[in-house]
C-alpha cells in the first residue's frame, strides 16, 4: 500500500509517499525519488540497526534524510540525519552540493562495502583466528 502525504515549505509543496518494504518497491521508490526518508524510533532496539537501507539509498544515488543513530554516524557527511521533520527535510533539500556529497558517499561504499571490501576482511578476520 501507498500513501501520500503532502508537504510544503516557503517555496516549494512535495509530495511524500510512504511504501510497504520489498526489495522491488525499494528499487522503483529509489528510481521515482528526490529524497529518501528513513526514520527510526529513538528507543534501544532500533539503535541496533544496520546501515544497510542508508548504503542502499545512497548506492542508487538518492540523497538520504536519516534519524540519526549510531549504526549511521560513519555516513553523517554524506547524508542529512536530523530528528526533527521540518528542519530534516529542509536540511536535505536545500542542499545544492548532493551530487559531490553522493559522488563521496559510494566511493566510501565501494571502498568498505562492496563485495571485494568485505571478502577482504573475513580474509583478515579469519587468518588471525
Amino acid at each position: 500500500a501507498q500513501d501520500a502525504v503532502k508537504a510544503q515549505d516557503k517555496n516549494r509543496s512535495y509530495l511524500v509517499y510512504l511504501v510497504n518494504w520489498s526489495v522491488e518497491a525499494l528499487r522503483q521508490s529509489f528510481e521515482n525519488s528526490d529524497l529518501v526518508r528513513l526514520p527510526s524510533l529513538q528507543t534501544s532496539r532500533y539503535q541496533v540497526k544496520s546501515a544497510n537501507r542508508l548504503i542502499e539509498a545512497l548506492w542508487a544515488g538518492v540523497p538520504v534524510w536519516a534519524h540519526a543513530t549510531p549504526a549511521y554516524n560513519e555516513f553523517s557527511s554524506f547524508v542529512t540525519c536530523d530528528n526533527n521533520t521540518y528542519s530534516g527535510v529542509k536540511r536535505a533539500l536545500i542542499r545544492e552540493d548532493y551530487p559531490d556529497i553522493i559522488r563521496d558517499g559510494q566511493i566510501h561504499i565501494a571502498s568498505n562495502y562492496s563485495p571485494e571490501a568485505i571478502a577482504k576482511k573475513w580474509k583478515n578476520v579469519l587468518w588471525q583466528a
